[in-house]
């Protein structure tokens, strides 16, 4: 009996494909949030200090990144730093918004208080930013004006 391939396999097999220090375990994809047909965001980490897990991710001038996006039918492909924080890395996933962060952490809930103009973009763009956003840091991600 064949399992069913696990969340994301095919993301993962790109980066794998694409990116040396995927392949070789030094840099590891966290999290993964994917509207198909619309956008990736990937979360990643280094685990050897020198290697900067983006760059390793993203490529030369973005080479990596491109050639996986264009695998995806040319979906918008971001690749963000993780970290174990949720209010640093719900604060990065935002920038340069740089929104004010309140956690609740026992209901894993985050309100963010941000301006009018961010406030508008963010609910122009079909709150998709923020559906991934949330889906990476694996908390509800609410905004506050």
């Amino acid at each position: 009996m064949n399992n069913p391939p696990a969340p994301h396999d095919e993301i993962r097999q790109l980066f794998k494909k694409h990116a040396p220090h995927v392949a070789a375990g030094v840099v590891e994809l966290v999290s993964i949030a994917h509207k198909p047909g619309k956008h990736l965001m990937v979360a990643v980490r280094s685990h050897d200090e020198p290697i900067d897990a983006v760059a390793s991710c993203t490529g030369t001038r973005g080479i990596y990144i491109k050639t996986i996006s264009r695998e995806l039918g040319g979906e918008m492909a971001t690749v963000v730093l993780w970290s174990d924080s949720p209010e640093t890395f719900i604060r990065s996933l935002l920038s340069p918004q740089n929104p004010t962060v309140t956690l609740d952490a026992s209901r894993r809930r985050a309100v963010l208080k941000v301006d009018q103009k961010t406030m508008e973009k963010l609910t122009e763009e079909n709150n998709l930013q923020l559906r991934l956003a949330s889906e990476l840091v694996g908390w509800e991600i609410e905004l506050a004006n």
